[in-house]
């Protein structure tokens, strides 16, 4: 059975921009703190107006699955404790994109 909330994550996931994403976790995370990172992420996509983790949280359904005050330990902990490895992986891809001639 497919759940209304399922269908945005899935189209995020599916997208390229998702699969971006989901390359930049792998291995960096837990599955449920990759997952919590995943509908942060996807939210962020769907939001056009108020860009809150509230709102990610709530675009996405995942307040279906846990009280969103519960995201905030991912915040806090994983995410926090990832932060830097994240940011490393986000640089070392985006320098792909630099024209060789334009590098230092």
């Amino acid at each position: 059975m497919v759940l209304l909330e399922d269908i945005p994550m899935a189209s995020f996931i599916m997208s390229s921009f998702g699969l971006f994403v989901m390359d930049l976790l792998h291995g960096l995370f837990t599955a449920p703190s990759g997952q919590t990172f995943s509908w942060l992420a996807c939210g962020w996509v769907l939001a056009s107006d108020r860009h809150t983790i509230t709102t990610y949280l709530w675009l996405t359904g995942a307040t279906t699955v846990k009280h969103f005050s519960r995201f905030y330990v991912f915040l806090g902990g994983a995410l926090y404790q990832a932060r830097w490895q994240l940011w490393a992986r986000i640089i070392r891809l985006a320098a792909q994109w630099v024209p060789p001639k334009t590098r230092l």
